[in-house]
């Protein structure tokens, strides 16, 4: 998801405006899982451990880590399809199939406050 990630995050943060057009596309090449979208897997319900993830940092949450990560291309997605005029089907699609509604994992990731306002219920 690194790798991934930092692409869309280049996509949507470095050029200015947002080249959402060419975020989507290459999400949209990403690759299934068992028949699955990649945002389908949803068990992260595995026990935690800490590991050495860079060499410039210490050891650190593996959860913590690759769930923020994760987090990060789930919101990037979400307004991709939004800026790029998809189906509310598409869109619903995206949110009820992946972890950006389930509270359980927003203690893994930077974007708590915003997936919270998202998703207040």
């Amino acid at each position: 998801m690194d790798m991934c990630g930092s692409q869309i995050f280049g996509y949507m943060n470095i050029v200015s405006p947002p080249n959402t057009e060419k975020a989507l596309k290459y999400i949209n090449k990403f690759p299934t899982f068992d028949g699955l979208e990649y945002y389908q897997y949803t068990d992260l319900s595995f026990e935690d451990f800490d590991m050495k993830i860079y060499n410039d940092k210490g050891i650190e949450s593996y959860k913590d880590n690759f769930i923020d990560k994760l987090y990060s291309v789930l919101l990037n997605h979400l307004i991709c399809l939004n800026k790029e005029g998809k189906s509310q089907n598409e869109i619903n699609e995206l949110i009820s199939g992946s972890i950006l509604k389930d509270k359980t994992y927003y203690k893994h990731t930077s974007k708590k406050k915003l997936l919270k306002k998202i998703f207040k219920n």
